[in-house]
C-alpha cells in the first residue's frame, strides 16, 4: 500500500471516525485498488450524506468542522465553550447516524482490507465515539475536543503507515516463500524425470541382456565354427 493508498484510507476514516479533518483526496492521485474500495464502501457515501445534512451543519459545522475540510482553525482549537442543549441534540443525532454509517460498511471493509488496517480504522472510530460522548456530556470543551480529534487522526495515519509496512513485508516474505516452493517443486520434478530416465535405461539394458539368443554352428572339416546372436 503506497502513500496514495494511506491517503485514501485516511480520507475514508476522516468521514467515518471524525469530522472536519484533512481531506487529501484532491491532492493525491488514488490508485484503482483503494479508489474502488472507497467507492464501494457503504460507509463512505453514508458519511458524505450525513456531513451534508443541513441540521448537522447548522448546529455543529463551525465548532466541530463537520462538512468542512482542512485543519481545525485556531478559533476551533481554543474554543472554551461547551455544547449547549441544542448542540447536544445535534451531537446525539449525529452520533447515532454515524454509528449506522460505520455499521453499513463494517463487513465490506473486513472482506476487502487487511486485518490490521481494519483494526486501525475501527480503533480510531472507537476513540471518536468516546470523544463525541465526552463532548456531549460536557466533559470536554470544543477546543479540547478538536485538539483530541486532531491527535486521533495523526495517530491513525501513523498506525496506517506502520500497518502498511507490515503488510508490505509480509507480502515480500510470502513471495519469497512462493518462489522457494516453486524452486523446490521444479527440483523435485527434475529429480523424478532423471529417476524415470535411469529406470528406463536400466530396463532397456536388462532387456538386451536377457533377450533370447540363437547359436548357429557349422563344421568345416575337423573344425566347428559357432556364431551367437
Amino acid at each position: 500500500m503506497r502513500k496514495s493508498t494511506i491517503a485514501a484510507l485516511s480520507l475514508a476514516i476522516c468521514a467515518g471516525s471524525l469530522v472536519g479533518c484533512v481531506t487529501p483526496g484532491s491532492q493525491v492521485r488514488r490508485t484503482p485498488s483503494p479508489g474502488e474500495i472507497l467507492a464501494n464502501d457503504p460507509t463512505t457515501g453514508c458519511m458524505k450524506r450525513l456531513s451534508e445534512d443541513p441540521y448537522i451543519i447548522t448546529h455543529l459545522a463551525d465548532k466541530t468542522g463537520i462538512g468542512k475540510s482542512g485543519q481545525p482553525t485556531l478559533q476551533m482549537l481554543t474554543d472554551k465553550s461547551r455544547a449547549t442543549g441544542e448542540e447536544k441534540e445535534a451531537l446525539s443525532a449525529y452520533s447515532a447516524a454515524r454509528d449506522q454509517c460505520l455499521s453499513l460498511g463494517a463487513n465490506y471493509r473486513r472482506a476487502n482490507m487487511p486485518g490490521n488496517i481494519v483494526f486501525d480504522l475501527e480503533s480510531s472510530g472507537q476513540r471518536t465515539t468516546l470523544l463525541l460522548a465526552k463532548l456531549y456530556a460536557g466533559e470536554l470543551t470544543y477546543g479540547e475536543y478538536n485538539s483530541a480529534r486532531l491527535e486521533n487522526m495523526q495517530k491513525l495515519r501513523g498506525n496506517l503507515t506502520a500497518s502498511d509496512q507490515q503488510n508490505a513485508q509480509a507480502r515480500a516474505a510470502d513471495e519469497d516463500r512462493r518462489r522457494a516452493d516453486a524452486g523446490i517443486a521444479l527440483q523435485n520434478m527434475q529429480n523424478q524425470q532423471m529417476l524415470l530416465q535411469q529406470q528406463q535405461q536400466q530396463q532397456q539394458l536388462m532387456l538386451q541382456q536377457n533377450r533370447p539368443r540363437t547359436t548357429n554352428c557349422n563344421r568345416l572339416g575337423n573344425q566347428m565354427n559357432c556364431t551367437t546372436y
